[in-house]
Parts: structure tokens; sequence; C-alpha cells
């Protein structure tokens, strides 16, 4: 097994790709430093963009910055597939604005 840095991890990620998301509500076991790494790369080279980002449960702590929420720049996300968006407050408007397509389930059914 390799290990590698979160910044390295973030680098793997390409555009279009879909990010599935671990972790529970309010911020158990979140994967935070790739999250913030891939939302860093982007704010700064402009890529990774059009991902689809999905996670079972909400991811963040529905204060703008933690969890799904470091998604939230246009361009960054096409698609969000979730049960609970209201954990990341930068997706909300951006999916009501139909800046991004975003599709809320059942856990049960994810």
């Amino acid at each position: 097994m390799k290990l590698i840095s979160a910044a390295d991890a973030a680098r793997l990620v390409q555009s279009n790709f879909t990010v599935l998301i671990s972790g529970s509500g309010g911020g158990h076991a979140v994967p935070e430093a790739p999250l913030a790494e891939i939302e860093t790369r982007f704010l700064k080279e402009g890529l990774p963009r059009d991902l689809t980002v999905c996670h079972v449960v909400g991811v963040g702590d529905r204060k703008t910055g933690k969890g799904a929420d470091h998604f939230g720049h246009e361009g960054l996300i096409k698609r969000s597939v979730t049960s609970a968006l209201v954990d990341s407050p930068r997706l909300v408007p951006m999916a009501r604005e139909n800046k991004i397509e975003s599709y809320t389930l059942p856990q049960g059914e994810l």
C-alpha cells in the first residue's frame, strides 16, 4: 500500500469524474482534507470541472465550507446526488437556480 497526500489525491480527480464521498452527517468520518484540496486546486487552476458528487447522507455541517460544500463553485460541480443537500449551503442555491443538476433521493435508495 502506498500512502499519498491529500493534495496528490486531489490531483487524481479529473474533469467529468464522479466523486463518491463517505462519512456521516455532522462531519463524522468525512474525508475533509482531500475535499478541501479539490476545492483549492479548482480555485487555483480551474480544474477539475463538471464533477458529479454523490454522498448517501448529508456531508457537511450546515455552515459554509465543510464537506460537500467544498464543491460549491460554478464549474467545479455539474451534478449532485444525495439524500440531504441541506448540509451544504453553497449547493442549495446552485440547485435552486438550476446552476447544477441536483437529485435528492432517500438514503435507502442510494
